[in-house]
């Protein structure tokens, strides 16, 4: 669990996490929330899922990352194909 939490928090992860969120996050937040944005008619519910549609890209990126991170430091790959 600790050698994971390490991963999850190495800068280069978060970074490009943080990237993928707000590319991902401004695009689904664009098609999903535009009426909202662009009449500027914020409330509670509103606000929530935006923050949700950035949220999610953000953990899945990080996920993913940490995820292929523990399977090549074990060696569960086996060889590549080329």
């Amino acid at each position: 669990m600790q050698s994971r939490l390490r991963l999850a928090f190495d800068r280069t992860r978060l970074g490009r996490a943080v990237r993928v969120a707000l590319l991902v996050g401004t695009a689904l937040a664009l098609i999903n929330h535009y009426d909202a944005i662009f009449t500027f008619t914020f409330d509670e519910r509103v606000v929530w899922k935006i923050g949700l549609t950035y949220l999610v890209p953000f953990l899945v990126s990080l996920h993913g990352q940490c995820t292929d991170a523990a399977f090549s430091q074990r060696g569960a790959y086996g060889p590549r194909c080329s």
